[in-house]
């Protein structure tokens, strides 16, 4: 039995299309960070008429971590299906999916992701992003083909499913038992990188995470982040140093971690000021 988890962010308006694509799911669960009155009459209208679908309605935005854990724990399915409200599943995407985490070894499944034109999303199927891997992307590295790139969208598309190293949170497939022996994901991230975060986990437990590309999903990217971009940008920075931090800081002399941290506030800062100057320069015109 599969329960699909939601976690919605002022994302209401999608989800009726998200809801019709789910065939053959137990339930869904729809945890609300968004605390606005006419977002919830929107999920609450959802509700009617549809009593597999189970609403939580926060009193504040606890993050997309820590509310995937809520909607686990009042999971009662023996799988979990993590997915964005932004998104519209294919017919046979659940299946595939569950065809694949159903093989000795594997820890997890996620499908391509593509935008509504159909080109391939980025996050979908990844290698581990270390800092070296930024740095060398940072430089050019990557450009010049002197070192990967750890995401392989635009990549060849494997023929049949295919292990990476790490999958997207915007739609994976795993046990829930699984995610419950991992403590689910780690809420001190507050968006971005927990995803990263349980990957990296589940494969120090010697699972494969398989990536399906004959799975499909189409993905609004950005729909909800677009409401705070600066508040985005800065917990994905800072949720990038804490996975860099657990994960690969015993890897890097001081003076090295050094150079990793400030080129992570760096990195923001030059983000922002960016931003910050479009909006001055659309407003000016």
């Amino acid at each position: 039995m599969v329960s699909v988890i939601i976690v919605n962010y002022f994302s209401a308006d999608m989800l009726e299309r998200c809801l019709m694509s789910l065939i053959d799911v137990h339930e869904v669960i729809i945890v609300d960070n968004s605390v606005d009155l006419q977002e919830k009459k929107a999920l609450t209208t959802l509700e009617q008429n549809r009593p597999s679908l189970k609403i939580i309605f926060n009193k504040q935005n606890l993050g997309f971590a820590r509310a995937v854990n809520q909607g686990a724990a009042q999971a009662e399915g023996d799988t979990l299906l993590i997915l964005n409200p932004d998104t519209f599943l294919f017919k046979d995407t659940l299946g595939l999916l569950e065809v694949e985490l159903a093989k000795e070894g594997v820890g997890a499944t996620g499908p391509f992701i593509q935008f509504p034109d159909g080109t391939e999303q980025s996050g979908a199927r990844r290698l581990t992003p270390t800092p070296a891997r930024a740095f060398a992307k940072i430089i050019g590295l990557t450009r010049l083909g002197l070192m990967k790139d750890h995401n392989l969208a635009g990549s060849d598309l494997p023929l049949e499913p295919q292990a990476v190293e790490a999958l997207s949170g915007a739609c994976m497939l795993m046990r829930k038992d699984l995610y419950q022996e991992l403590n689910g994901m780690d809420e001190a991230y507050i968006m971005h990188c927990e995803d990263l975060d349980l990957c990296m986990r589940i494969r120090l437990k010697g699972l494969e995470l398989m990536f399906v590309p004959a799975a499909k999903v189409v993905h609004e990217k950005g729909h909800s982040s677009s409401r705070q971009p600066l508040w985005v940008a800065w917990h994905l920075h800072k949720g990038m140093l804490r996975y860099y931090q657990k994960f690969f800081r015993s890897h890097y002399p001081a003076p090295l971690w050094f150079l990793v941290v400030l080129s992570v506030y760096l990195r923001f800062f030059v983000y922002s000021f960016i931003s910050l100057s479009k909006r001055l320069f659309k407003g000016v015109l």
